[in-house]
């Protein structure tokens, strides 16, 4: 993974965002902030609008240069992710969710997939769900699936002893 990106409602525009937060989780369920994976912070996000969002503008908040491998998480576990715009005091910063008109997803997102922790709130790791809000916010990753490296080592032999074998038969064959 080489960067996270999170959609944002930035009342006050692109220039109130001076930094980002995030974080990887694993575990996280109803008042459980799991186990934490991997952090960081940024001081040069890359701010850019998307087009949407009517009367407050929606930007994408990217963290790049990141350098993280995810390993296969068993069936049922899942990575949850979380990229927070830090601010200059000048405005307010709303996470986008997923429903609407340009959704992520099928079903579009709206699946309460989503935990919310905000001390201004009061809230510690509760289901977007408990606050009426059934969409799920848009935060995403960036990068390429590589195979860890056992599977491509795997691959790399089985690969070769193809190739081994297939020449050994033209060999037989020609003679």
């Amino acid at each position: 993974m080489t960067a996270v990106v999170s959609d944002n409602r930035l009342l006050g525009g692109p220039g109130i965002v001076t930094g980002a937060d995030w974080e990887i989780r694993t575990g996280i369920s109803e008042g459980n902030a799991g186990a934490l994976i991997t952090s960081g912070t940024t001081n040069s996000p890359t701010v850019k609008p998307t087009g949407r969002g009517g009367e407050i503008p929606e930007y994408m908040v990217e963290v790049n240069g990141l350098s993280v491998f995810l390993p296969m998480l068993p069936p049922g576990q899942h990575y949850w992710l979380n990229v927070t715009p830090v601010g200059n005091g000048m405005g307010r910063s709303f996470n986008s969710d997923t429903s609407g008109t340009h959704c992520v997803g099928t079903p579009c997102g709206n699946n309460g997939n989503a935990f919310f922790d905000s001390n201004f709130f009061g809230a510690y790791f509760t289901s977007t769900s408990n606050f009426g809000q059934p969409g799920d916010f848009s935060n995403g990753v960036i990068g390429t699936v590589v195979p860890e490296p056992g599977t491509a080592a795997l691959l790399t032999c089985g690969l070769g002893s193809l190739l081994r074998a297939l020449r050994f038969r033209r060999f037989h064959s020609n003679r």
